[in-house]
Protein backbone atom coordinates (compact mmCIF):
# COMPACT_ATOMS: atom_id res chain seq x y z
CA UNK A 1 0.00 0.00 0.00
CA UNK A 2 1.51 3.33 -1.10
CA UNK A 3 2.55 5.94 1.32
CA UNK A 4 -0.22 8.86 1.44
CA UNK A 5 1.31 12.61 0.25
CA UNK A 6 3.28 14.55 2.92
CA UNK A 7 2.34 18.11 2.52
CA UNK A 8 5.25 20.40 1.16
CA UNK A 9 5.62 22.02 4.52
CA UNK A 10 6.42 18.76 6.34
CA UNK A 11 9.11 17.31 3.11
CA UNK A 12 11.10 20.85 3.99
CA UNK A 13 11.08 20.65 7.39
CA UNK A 14 12.81 16.81 6.51
CA UNK A 15 14.90 18.21 4.09
CA UNK A 16 14.15 18.71 0.47
CA UNK A 17 15.06 15.18 -0.46
CA UNK A 18 13.26 15.60 -3.99
CA UNK A 19 15.63 18.67 -5.16
CA UNK A 20 12.47 20.64 -5.98
CA UNK A 21 12.94 24.09 -7.30
CA UNK A 22 11.68 27.22 -5.31
CA UNK A 23 9.05 27.77 -8.15
CA UNK A 24 8.33 23.64 -7.53
CA UNK A 25 7.66 24.76 -4.15
CA UNK A 26 5.85 27.81 -4.19
CA UNK A 27 3.28 26.06 -6.77
CA UNK A 28 2.40 23.54 -4.38
CA UNK A 29 2.08 25.78 -1.33
CA UNK A 30 -0.18 27.56 -3.64
CA UNK A 31 -2.42 24.52 -4.64
CA UNK A 32 -2.39 23.47 -0.90
CA UNK A 33 -3.87 26.42 0.34
CA UNK A 34 -6.46 26.63 -2.40
CA UNK A 35 -7.69 22.66 -1.26
CA UNK A 36 -8.00 24.02 2.51
CA UNK A 37 -11.44 23.94 3.77
CA UNK A 38 -12.91 26.57 6.34
CA UNK A 39 -16.17 27.06 7.60
CA UNK A 40 -16.18 30.28 5.25
CA UNK A 41 -15.27 27.97 1.77
CA UNK A 42 -18.87 26.02 2.65
CA UNK A 43 -21.96 27.24 1.90
CA UNK A 44 -25.45 24.97 2.16
CA UNK A 45 -27.53 24.09 -0.60
CA UNK A 46 -30.11 26.03 -1.11
CA UNK A 47 -32.72 23.26 -1.35
CA UNK A 48 -32.16 23.16 2.14
CA UNK A 49 -34.73 24.51 4.84
CA UNK A 50 -33.56 27.49 7.59
CA UNK A 51 -33.08 24.46 10.49
CA UNK A 52 -30.84 22.21 8.22
CA UNK A 53 -28.84 25.15 7.01
CA UNK A 54 -28.49 26.33 10.59
CA UNK A 55 -24.55 26.61 10.97
CA UNK A 56 -22.73 25.28 14.32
Amino acid sequence: MPTPAKSIGLQLIDGNKNHRTKEEIDKRIKNENRLKMSAENIHPPSWLDKTAKKRI
